[in-house]
């Protein structure tokens, strides 16, 4: 097994876990903190480049949603109080993977 495979497997325990027991992995909060690495590996591991963090990123996608605006982050406010409610966060990442028509 070479060192990108067991990167690769990695990042699919991590959709794994998050689909499933999300909780495992920590709150709300440091599981949407996480995305910022894990996309950027899913986005090379895809495409085989970088990610266009004005266009295609978590946050871009954020923006266009309304969820970041004017300095607020209305996503990370409403994590704050539940930062164990992950459905949420899940129902978001799904949209955020068809925003990119990603699979």
């Amino acid at each position: 097994m070479t060192e990108n495979q067991n990167v690769y497997e990695i990042l699919d325990s991590f959709e794994s876990v998050f689909r499933a027991r999300p909780a495992m992995l920590g709150t709300a909060i440091e599981v949407n903190g996480m995305f910022f690495l894990i996309d950027q590996i899913r986005f090379i591991r895809k495409y085989g480049r970088k990610i266009d963090f004005e266009k295609q990123s978590w946050q871009a996608f954020l923006i266009e949603k309304k969820l970041i605006k004017e300095g607020h982050n209305y996503l990370v406010e409403s994590l704050l109080q539940n930062p164990m409610d992950f459905e949420l966060l899940q129902k978001l990442r799904l949209e955020y993977y068809q925003w990119l028509d990603y699979d």
